[in-house]
């Protein structure tokens, strides 16, 4: 999910939005300030996101630290 409106927070901040559809879709949204993140580094964090909740639903029983974060391109893009 794209959000093109201006969230006003911090400029250290990077705001996550999550909502459950009726249908049992969900929607995120992802904010930060662009003087502060370069948009590759956005994009690597919400595809880290997005690979764990992968993991975690492929694999509910996992402990934590067994799910993937992020594949080695995505963790490089953010360190």
């Amino acid at each position: 999910m794209s959000q093109t409106e201006a969230v006003d927070i911090p400029d250290d901040a990077i705001l996550w939005t999550v909502e459950a559809s009726p249908s049992g879709e969900f929607h995120c949204a992802l904010s930060h300030s662009a003087t502060r993140f370069d948009p590759s580094t956005v994009a690597a964090i919400a595809s880290g996101f997005l690979s764990l909740l992968e993991s975690a639903v492929a694999a509910p029983d996992s402990p934590l630290d067994q799910l993937r974060l992020a594949d080695s391109h995505d963790r490089e893009q953010v360190i």
